[in-house]
């Protein structure tokens, strides 16, 4: 998913836990990006070209995110299921 501004991205429930994943800022080098968890609360990350993170909430599915590349504020992400513990 290409992006240039801050987005509320709706994902699916049958892959992903959670109904949505917001991206709050988009900088020339980084993103930041904000998962609200479902019981209240959440996590907020600033990633970098090339950096990847997970988050998750006990036992549902986490969000696999990755700035794959991001030039003059245009930023390439990836966003997929991750692996249950």
């Amino acid at each position: 998913m290409k992006l240039s501004r801050p987005v509320t991205i709706r994902l699916d429930a049958k892959k992903f836990s959670y109904p949505k994943f917001e991206v709050v800022a988009v900088k020339a080098n980084t993103i930041t990006y904000w998962m609200e968890y479902p019981h209240g609360g959440g996590a907020q990350q600033v990633l970098g070209k090339g950096a990847s993170s997970s988050l998750g909430f006990r036992s549902r599915t986490p969000v696999e995110v990755s700035l794959v590349s991001i030039e003059k504020g245009k930023a390439l992400l990836s966003i997929s299921p991750g692996k249950r513990e």
